[in-house]
């Protein structure tokens, strides 16, 4: 005989399950009911090969029509937070990210991947940092489209160009096609990167390719993830995500690990270009 009821399938894994416990405790009283409200309601969770790292989760459609309660900070896609943790028996260091999309919890990144552990929910030495604060409304970066800031003095960038015969600087976007595009990430950006994004989209010089706020890109180095703002052959001058300081890296890409480049952007540039002219 058929039954006449659908037997709901567990969205999570217990390795889930576990960390979004820790993730929760660590929350605010307000922050920690919507979220649990959340967990509720969802329907499935989608693992993506071939590393099954990250994980997205998905809805049920009474939450989906309107019902659902949502964090204020609806910023497009926010990393809130992140867990380091072991299982039992595993010294290996592991982390997890938590990310909202529009004020709703949608994906969490295992790094190294989770699936191994799948069925664990022995989580010990955990600790979870915040990257933002769910409760507060998301803010424009007004520093882009602020008409009363002064232009600022990037003439080094010309200079860079002109003394390597370089490709010239790409076009300005618009104050809010930038802030769309900055906000895939959660970091710090020193302000005097940030000038050369109101004056151009990226340039080139000599070997090094600075990129523009539509090419930035995350790439993983265990176990952090960096958002990578400029190239050169062998490496890449990037910040790590979540960090909130601004501080800049040299990173290789055969993986070694970062070099702190300080935390001017023209100075880390230079620097490279100089000992590498």
């Amino acid at each position: 005989m058929w039954s006449l009821f659908k037997r709901k399938i567990e969205p999570f894994k217990p390795i889930e399950r576990g960390v979004l416990g820790h993730f929760k405790e660590a929350m605010s009283a307000d922050a920690r009911e919507i979220l649990a409200f959340q967990i509720q309601n969802v329907e499935w969770g989608k693992r993506y090969p071939p590393g099954y790292a990250d994980v997205d989760f998905y809805y049920s459609r009474e939450y989906r029509s309107g019902v659902g309660r949502r964090f204020p900070n609806k910023t497009l896609e926010l990393k809130l937070a992140t867990l380091r943790f072991e299982v039992g028996g595993d010294t290996r260091p592991r982390k997890v990210d938590m990310y909202l999309v529009q004020g709703k919890f949608f994906t969490l990144s295992f790094r190294p991947s989770a699936k191994p552990i799948w069925n664990r929910c022995d989580i010990s030495s955990a600790s979870v940092v915040f990257h933002d604060d769910p409760m507060r409304p998301a803010s424009s970066l007004n520093v882009f489209i602020d008409a009363y800031r002064p232009k600022p003095d990037v003439s080094w960038v010309e200079l860079l160009t002109m003394q390597y015969n370089s490709a010239s600087a790409a076009k300005v976007r618009t104050g809010d096609d930038v802030s769309l595009l900055l906000s895939r990430f959660s970091i710090a950006l020193p302000d005097d990167y940030v000038d050369v994004l109101r004056v151009c989209d990226g340039f080139s010089a000599g070997k090094v390719t600075v990129l523009g706020a539509g090419d930035l890109r995350k790439v993983s180095q265990e176990p952090d993830d960096i958002v990578v703002v400029a190239t050169y052959p062998g490496g890449f001058i990037g910040i790590r995500e979540g960090d909130i300081s601004g501080e800049l890296f040299y990173c290789s890409n055969d993986g070694k690990a970062p070099v702190s480049a300080g935390m001017s952007f023209r100075r880390a540039l230079e620097s490279w270009m100089q000992v590498h002219a």
